[in-house]
């Protein structure tokens, strides 16, 4: 069913603010729109907080997502790819084995949400140069196989140095956990302008400064408070996206 999109806009308008990190460019997104080709594909690809370790009751960021875009008027249709644990380089391992079996079982999002990275830096895997690196390298695997799609990338979210949890080693694993996130954070507007100077449809998010480590349920992943936030910067970005 063909839709206005100024009508959905002005829905979201009166309910979220809109993140000054998205792109407001004409895109793919708002052409299938106009065109009247519903539902909108989007495709979640991450780690454990993609899966929504923390608060898998709520569905992670995923339920509150989905509750906003459908109170906006967005038809949509949303599959997801997290594991806990995944870093970059594992994803990079076999020749793009991740990103064709996630387009295999989901091709042609017109959207896909990013959010990658803090296992490499956290388990001391990967400095943060090799971790952005391998960020570009998976951008590119995912421009290849899924040219069309919207690529919002996420930077990552507080992280506290002395996690509780018994099954980590913070002694060991986690020393300047958030300092490494500050770093990181820092380093990826940039790195995000050099893709799209390749001609890359990819823009990026900002989670970090939308919250603070009261929204952790552990330290690493957030609480149903936290995957709320993460929920509503998603959602501006994918709504600023459909602006014709």
């Amino acid at each position: 069913m063909k839709k206005d999109i100024g009508t959905i806009l002005a829905i979201v308008v009166s309910s979220i603010c809109f993140c000054g990190c998205a792109s407001t460019d004409k895109t793919v997104i708002s052409d299938r729109i106009s065109s009247g080709l519903w539902p909108v594909r989007i495709l979640c690809i991450g780690d454990s907080i993609t899966a929504g370790s923390g608060g898998k009751a709520h569905g992670g960021f995923r339920g509150p997502l989905g509750e906003i875009l459908t109170k906006a008027g967005v038809e949509f249709t949303l599959r997801y790819d997290g594991h806990g644990g995944r870093r970059l380089e594992l994803m990079l391992k076999d020749k793009r084995a991740i990103a064709q079996k996630v387009l295999t079982a989901y091709p042609n999002p017109d959207v896909i949400l990013l959010l990658v990275g803090i296992n490499d830096l956290i388990e001391n895997r990967n400095t943060i140069e090799v971790t952005l690196e391998r960020l570009g390298l998976l951008i590119n695997e995912l421009v290849e196989l899924a040219p069309k799609a919207k690529i919002i990338v996420g930077n990552l979210v507080p992280n506290a140095a002395d996690n509780p949890l018994p099954i980590y080693d913070p002694a060991k694993t986690y020393v300047n956990s958030e300092h490494k996130v500050v770093v990181f954070n820092r380093k990826l507007p940039e790195f995000i302008k050099s893709k799209k100077s390749q001609g890359i449809n990819v823009d990026w998010v900002d989670f970090h400064s939308r919250m603070t480590r009261e929204d952790l349920a552990d330290g690493i992943h957030p609480n149903k408070n936290g995957y709320d936030k993460m929920a509503t910067v998603w959602s501006e970005a994918i709504i600023s996206a459909m602006k014709p």
